[in-house]
């Protein structure tokens, strides 16, 4: 996990154990001020040897410049690039409890999100990295999916 640095580092490997090792380092991230992805990735391509899987969950709202560049980093280097970005307004206030005024102002901003977002995505896979964007609801599937589906296609260690 990362934000302005390296938080935790889980070394590559496989098994019942490393999946149960990503998924309770998982447990306990909080968000935590602004994220430098290029920092984190030149930080992890010196720590590892081996290339494999690298799955990012980040909610894309950094920089442009540092994404694509941490991107373009980790996949010059070897990795294969998932980025699961939960997507913001999904995980915002209910619109049950919203008037017609704030549900009109809400769905404005995201659906300009939305658009911000779907140009970064097509910018991103550009590098060979696949976007996933995820709601509450299929937050946790999606990621257990992902890391599943890799497995199954034998991307390197994760």
């Amino acid at each position: 996990t990362f934000n302005s640095k390296v938080n935790t580092f889980v070394k590559p490997g496989h098994g019942t154990t490393q999946f149960n090792r990503i998924i309770e380092d998982l447990a306990y991230v909080a968000p935590r001020g602004p994220s430098y992805l290029t920092r984190a990735v030149q930080n992890l391509i010196i720590r590892t040897r081996s290339r494999g899987l690298l799955l990012i969950i980040t909610d894309l709202e950094g920089k442009k410049k540092d994404i694509l560049d941490g991107i373009r980093k980790a996949s010059a280097a070897g990795f294969d690039v998932i980025i699961i970005s939960p997507f913001g307004p999904f995980f915002e206030i209910q619109n049950t409890r919203l008037g017609p005024t704030e549900k009109a102002l809400g769905e404005a901003i995201a659906e300009e999100y939305y658009d911000i977002r779907s140009r970064l995505s097509k910018d991103i896979q550009r590098y060979r990295a696949g976007v996933i964007s995820v709601g509450p609801d299929d937050f946790l599937v999606s990621v257990i999916n992902e890391y599943i589906e890799a497995k199954r296609r034998g991307i390197g260690l994760v």
